[in-house]
Parts: C-alpha cells; structure tokens; sequence
C-alpha cells in the first residue's frame, strides 16, 4: 500500500463519518482558516504528515490528526464550551481509529499507542479539539528485483579522429563505434550514446535528407535499420549528437548478429571523405 493510498484512506474514512464536515492534509500553515477568505465547514479534520520510518521488512507512516470545531466565547460557561469540543473531537478521533483499524481487511496496521493531546487556538473563529498522533505500519520489504534500474551491458568508446560520411558497402571508414553483438534471445535493449563532432566541410550534396544522419542497423540477410538520428549542418563548430531510444533485439538466422552505428548511408552512394572529425562519443546498451 502506498503512501498516497494511506492518505487517501484516511480522507474516505472522514468523509464517510457523519459529522465531519471538512478535510485537509499538508504542512501546519496549510489549515483552513476564515482568515484566509476561504470557506471552513466544522468539525473539521486535518492529517499533518512527520516523520516516517522504513526497515528491511516494512514502512512506518506517522501523522497527527488534528480535529478542531468551533466554540463560542461566552464568559458565564468558562472553559465549559471548549471542553465540551474537545470531548466531541476526541470522539470523532475514536471513530477514525476504529474504521481504520477493523473495517479494512488488508495487511495494514493502525498502531494503537495513540497520544493525544487538547488544544484551543484563536483564529478569526476560536476553535477547540484534539491532536491524535497516528502510526501505521506498512509490511513492505525492500525488493531490488522490482526496482526499474537498468543494467549495463556494453559500454564503447567512438572512433576517434576524420571520418567519412558515406560508404560503400564493406567499407569501415566510416564506423562510430565498434559493432556490438546481439545476445541470441529476444529482449528489450536500450541503446543510448553521445558523439562530440566538428563538420571539416559542407557536405550537402552527400546528404540524402534535410540533414545529415547516423544510420543504426542490425545485420543479417535483410539487414534491420532501426533509426537515423540526425544533426545539425554547420561547419567547423563543435557539437554533440545524442541518441537514447529502445529496441527489441534477438540474434536472428544467419546467427552472429551485430548491430552497427556509421555516419551516412551505406551503399554506392558518393562518400565524404574525412568529413566529420569526431573529438570524442561514448556507447551504452542497457537491458530495459
């Protein structure tokens, strides 16, 4: 059970409850108050997070509950009119931790070591009540096997100095990273790398699209294209190319696939000679 399910468990328990008008949860300063141009409907029940606890095996969540209703100021009754909301509100408090604690039928457990504590404060109405510290404990076991963290499985560093952009097919003068081999089972990779570069020269007419791209293919008999990042045709500035995207990826028949990353396009398209001289790149494959 999650911590905004607690929260909200608590607001249903309220707003189910016949008396309680009113429900609010925040910091201290978030209290309703008339002050605040705003309308407050009493009693009313307010959930004040602190500090919360977690162990290998479950998750302690503390609140004060504080349950306030108005009183009036009448000098012949003394201090009989805030007792009498204080007993009220000590009432209402009894009735949440009983709902809490026998009508829900899930492993949650309402703690009941609970501290009260009587108040009356003077806003632009006096209101009286009780503050009930809440402790509900969560059996929640740390488990990293649900955890969404990926894991690192390939790590390369980009071909360093003047590249071509384009080449004919079994050419390497144009490779940015070294090929990765697929694993033979079917699974889901993210593939995500950074190349910083400088364009030595306008290579417009060599580039098939609006700009110039990566190609990312798996080989095999029909060799798999699976994307063409682009960037940016300005000559002699530096700058970075970023990829990050996911994959379902096997070793198809023939066996033995790769995946390779190149500037341009291979085929009998013209080449680029020492077009792009790459200053530094880094490869990442991840299980996703």
């Amino acid at each position: 059970m999650t911590y905004k399910e607690i929260v909200n468990r608590i607001q249903e328990v309220v707003q189910d409850h016949e008396i309680l008008a009113d429900f609010g949860y925040g910091a201290l300063t978030d209290i309703k108050t008339v002050d605040d141009d705003t309308r407050v409907n009493y009693p009313y029940a307010f959930l004040n997070p602190t500090q919360s606890t977690r162990t290998g095996q479950a998750i302690t969540y503390r609140f004060n509950l504080i349950v306030m209703e108005v009183v009036q100021d009448d000098p012949t009754q003394k201090f009989n009119g805030y007792l009498k909301a204080q007993s009220n509100c000590q009432q209402y408090i009894d009735d949440i931790l009983s709902r809490l604690r026998f009508h829900y039928t899930d492993q949650v457990d309402l703690t009941l070591n609970v501290s009260l504590t009587p108040f009356k404060e003077r806003f632009q109405d006096t209101v009286a009540g009780m503050t009930a510290t809440l402790e509900i404990v969560v059996p929640e076991r740390l488990n990293e096997c649900i955890a969404p963290f990926r894991t690192l499985l390939h790590q390369g560093k980009a071909l360093l100095g003047d590249r071509n952009y384009n080449v004919p097919s079994g050419s390497g003068d144009n490779i940015i990273f070294n090929p990765y081999q697929i694993p033979e089972l079917p699974a889901y990779y993210e593939i995500e790398f950074d190349v910083r570069i400088r364009l030595n020269y306008d290579i417009s007419s060599f580039v098939t699209g609006d700009k110039p791209e990566i190609t990312i293919i798996q080989d095999g008999d029909v060799p798999r294209t699976l994307a063409k990042p682009e960037f940016e045709m300005v000559v002699g500035e530096v700058q970075t190319v970023t990829f990050r995207a996911k994959f379902e990826l096997e070793d198809i028949p023939p066996d033995n696939n790769r995946i390779f990353f190149f500037w341009g396009t291979e085929g009998p398209e013209p080449q680029a000679v020492d077009a792009i001289e790459v200053l530094e790149g880094n490869l990442y494959i991840y299980t996703a």
